[in-house]
């Protein structure tokens, strides 16, 4: 009757700003809503979609095939199109056995004091995995930051290097680190994008501790390594805060670099 009822948006292939009339809720609304992003993301190439929302709105969201994929106090992450096993299936060469570690680096650029981290985590572990942050909203994109970090650690035999895709620090699983945001709304999101890993890619790769370096400057990662702190060992992983590399100058940082 020419009033509006709903409402929904897409930014990439995350779904999100979902707004729906009260007389209109529980019904074939939200499908109709999803099956139009869905159209418009496929003509963009995007064959998976993500959707963070409140756990209460989790059964909405299942009933129009989504899974999902972490689940925390205040929110929920949930994907439809099967990308997470299809990451896992296309790296699943990469798996080795052992107690094994991780880090996740962005690598604005790659530093010696990321070197510093991946050595110290490396000489600790069966097998370290480097994740390597995709998400293409850093200054340097992430093929130059990739292969910084695979010329870099291409001395260390029990080092594989390998990208997160969008399941960890990804536009969808924690857009406010590429903002820099400490809030309360930033807090919900690392601790989905905890979960996450824990849940799902740590498993995966028998990844028994993590690895992060120790942050005296950017409030925004030392409020996730807290969180990290707070979550990884529920889920049976450890975290283990590595000692910056310091030179005359100070900590060696990413910042610093970009800053020069």
């Amino acid at each position: 009757g020419g009033r509006l009822v709903a409402t929904g948006a897409r930014d990439g292939e995350l779904l999100k700003l979902f707004a729906i009339d009260e007389a209109y809720q529980g019904g074939e609304v939200l499908g109709a809503l999803i099956d139009a992003l869905k159209e418009s993301a496929r003509a963009d190439g995007h064959d998976v979609l993500l959707v963070f929302t409140r756990p209460g709105q989790v059964p909405s969201f299942t009933a129009c095939n989504f899974r999902l994929l972490a689940s925390c106090g205040e929110a929920a992450l949930l994907e439809r199109g099967g990308g997470l096993e299809a990451y896992l299936a296309a790296h699943a060469g990469l798996r080795r056995p052992g107690a094994n570690g991780a880090v996740v680096v962005n690598g604005n650029p790659f530093t010696l004091g990321h070197l510093h981290l991946a050595e110290a985590a490396a000489s600790r572990v069966s097998n370290l995995y480097l994740f390597v942050v995709r998400e293409d909203r850093s200054a340097f994109p992430f093929e130059a930051r990739y292969a910084m970090a695979r010329d870099a650690v291409a001395h260390l035999a029990n080092v594989v290097v390998l990208d997160t895709s969008r399941y960890a620090v990804s536009a969808a699983t924690f857009p406010s680190y590429f903002l820099r945001r400490a809030d309360r709304a930033a807090r919900v999101q690392m601790e989905v994008d905890a979960t996450l890993f824990a849940g799902r890619l740590a498993p995966a790769f028998s990844v028994v501790r993590r690895f992060v370096g120790e942050e005296p400057y950017c409030d925004t990662t030392a409020a996730y390594n807290a969180v990290l702190s707070d979550v990884l060992p529920a889920h049976g992983v450890a975290l283990e805060i590595v000692p910056r590399l310091a030179d005359a100058a100070g900590a060696i940082s990413a910042s610093r670099v970009r800053a020069a």
